[in-house]
């Protein structure tokens, strides 16, 4: 906010009064812009560690803030829940397209590592794919 302000050719004191009234008011707050992020990306339910932490660090929230969020957020367990849904998802798109079985584990794999899942995470989703 303070970048955009100054762009805009405002004096570095009324921006300064501005943001320390914003944060008094909790409009500026990045803990809770943090888990707001993270709980958006988890209700679509498609998304992985990978991609909710690129999608923070666009937001430029601070290293330590987006590590914490996440270890809070979604522990490796809840993303490979996530992944397994988002596979079996996948699972049945490829068959109704008519791709063999062969296949599916490619390209299964692709398409989770492409949505920010951990390599740990997709090998182990697709340890259970023939299931």
């Amino acid at each position: 906010m303070r970048k955009r302000l100054l762009a805009k050719k405002f004096s570095t004191t009324e921006v300064e009064k501005t943001i320390s009234k914003c944060v008094e008011f909790k409009y500026l707050d990045d803990n809770q812009f943090a888990k707001i992020v993270c709980d958006s990306m988890l209700s679509r339910g498609n998304s992985g560690k990978k991609s909710i932490i690129k999608k923070m660090r666009n937001f430029q929230l601070a290293g330590d803030l987006i590590t914490q969020t996440i270890n809070e957020y979604l522990p490796m367990e809840k993303e490979l829940e996530i992944a397994m849904g988002v596979m079996e998802k996948k699972k049945q798109q490829l068959k109704k397209r008519g791709v063999s079985e062969k296949l599916w584990y490619r390209r299964i794999g692709q398409y989770l590592m492409g949505r920010g899942f951990s390599g740990d995470v997709v090998r182990e989703a697709l340890g259970d794919i023939g299931d």
